[in-house]
């Protein structure tokens, strides 16, 4: 295994010294990367927006999905290089089937007071004293966006703290982010757990009440990562390594920003700014939200990959049982952090 780790740091020690030089003139390597659009794309947004692509040599074309899930499908043949999702219970049952794609990098988690997937119940319940706490919630309508993802595990966490069980003391209700802000207004559903920015929409439409975050208590969840298709890997292993490298110095640039749980530290304005037009959402809003964390070295948090999993087969979301760390792949992590150093604070 060493052996084999430090062949594959040397096959690709040129690659990465390229990529922190300038590309000049020379052809632009294309790399095709699947976003949700959502807030935890930041360092992509930061990375195309600062050239940190450009300066590796890279052509990125950021195309966007309506889910993860459908990331994968392309991501399998080949026809999309990168993926930036949630570990769910679809990406292991997608392994499962022989679709062949690597978890490679942190995109988000939520530790340090950087909460940003939130619990969030009707204001109506709240003002007339129907909730209280967690246990109230029994037999009321709690909002998922689909079976198996990673706010499923933190709903579950969550109701627990209250004695309840998620799949049978709450009514599912199986409604995208974007509609749940209706929803909560017409009673549809009376709780939820969603990402920033719509916990913050609902409070300032005075529809829903942020009752806790996720890092209250499921602190450090690994909720989104970049993956790597197994024919990027294989097939052009320099040039995946010249998007971490560039990846790796957007992910410290984002993480620089964040100070007080809010988008007020070092080059806030300039990040904020470049989320409002890659997102199309209001500077103001992004000012409000609590921003994910991230890992300024990319690691991911494999006990946590590994608690969701038995989450997902204990409420029979696995179709297939796969071993969740045989998804995780960190060299090219291990590599691009190797040539830009150990993140330092304030580096």
């Amino acid at each position: 295994m060493e052996a084999s780790r430090g062949f594959f740091l040397s096959s690709v020690a040129a690659a990465v010294a390229a990529g922190a030089m300038p590309a000049g003139a020379q052809t632009l390597e294309p790399v095709s990367v699947g976003i949700l659009r959502v807030i935890t794309d930041a360092p992509l947004f930061i990375a195309q927006s600062k050239g940190y692509f450009h300066d590796a040599g890279l052509n990125v074309t950021l195309t966007r999905f309506n889910s993860a899930a459908f990331m994968i499908a392309p991501m399998g043949t080949g026809q999309l290089d990168v993926g930036a999702g949630a570990p769910t219970a679809g990406l292991y049952n997608a392994v499962a089937r022989g679709i062949d794609v690597k978890i490679v990098a942190n995109k988000a988690i939520d530790s340090r007071g950087y909460g940003f997937d939130k619990v969030i119940v009707r204001k109506a319940l709240i003002d007339s004293g129907k909730y209280k706490k967690p246990a109230d919630l029994k037999g009321m309508n709690f909002g998922q966006p689909a079976k198996g993802s990673t706010v499923c595990v933190q709903a579950a966490e969550f109701l627990e703290t209250g004695g309840l069980d998620f799949m049978t003391d709450v009514k599912l209700v199986f409604i995208g982010f974007p509609d749940q802000v209706a929803a909560m207004q017409n009673g549809a559903i009376d709780a939820t757990v969603a990402p920033e920015p719509w916990p913050t929409i609902m409070e300032n439409k005075g529809v829903g009440k942020v009752v806790a975050t996720d890092a209250q208590f499921y602190p450090n969840e690994e909720v989104a990562d970049i993956l790597y298709s197994s024919v990027f890997i294989k097939q052009r292993p320099e040039v995946a390594q010249k998007f971490m490298v560039a990846y790796v110095r957007a992910l410290r640039y984002y993480y620089e920003a964040l100070q007080g749980g809010h988008f007020t530290g070092k080059n806030a304005d300039e990040l904020v700014t470049i989320l409002a037009k890659g997102l199309e959402l209001s500077p103001d809003l992004l000012h409000q939200v609590t921003p994910n964390d991230v890992n300024p070295d990319g690691k991911v948090n494999v006990q946590s990959l590994e608690h969701d999993y038995a989450t997902f087969t204990k409420f029979g979301y696995i179709i297939k049982p796969v071993q969740a760390t045989s998804l995780v792949d960190m060299k090219f992590v291990d590599a691009a952090v190797k040539q830009l150093g150990p993140y330092k604070t304030g580096s």
